[in-house]
Order: C-alpha cells, then structure tokens, then sequence
C-alpha cells in the first residue's frame, strides 16, 4: 500500500513539474516587460545553476 501511495505522489509531482510551466511561462511573458524578462531569465540561470552544484554536493 505503502508503494502505490508514493508511485501517486511521485507521478502527482511529474505531473505538476511538467505542467506549471506551460501555464507560467505565457503568463509571465504576457505581464512582464522586456527587461523584466531578461532579469527574470538571469535569475532563473543563477538559481538553476547554484542548484546543480548544490546537487553535486560542491
């Protein structure tokens, strides 16, 4: 039981994972300026990158 419960959590969260930005992104393009969208894309960068060495236990 134990098992199928996690299968559905982990499933729930690939589900979101995948879905989130397909509904943000637009969303996000629609309200913020263009600069805006540069820093907002910056930021994504150093937040995805400082996550990958943390990842890497660096």
């Amino acid at each position: 039981m134990k098992l199928i419960k996690n299968y559905i959590y982990y499933t729930l969260y690939q589900v979101i994972s995948l879905i989130v930005p397909l509904i943000l992104n637009p969303y996000i393009t629609r309200v913020l300026t263009k600069d805006a969208i540069g820093i907002y894309s910056y930021v994504n960068s150093i937040t995805q990158i400082i996550i990958i060495i943390g990842l890497l236990g660096l």
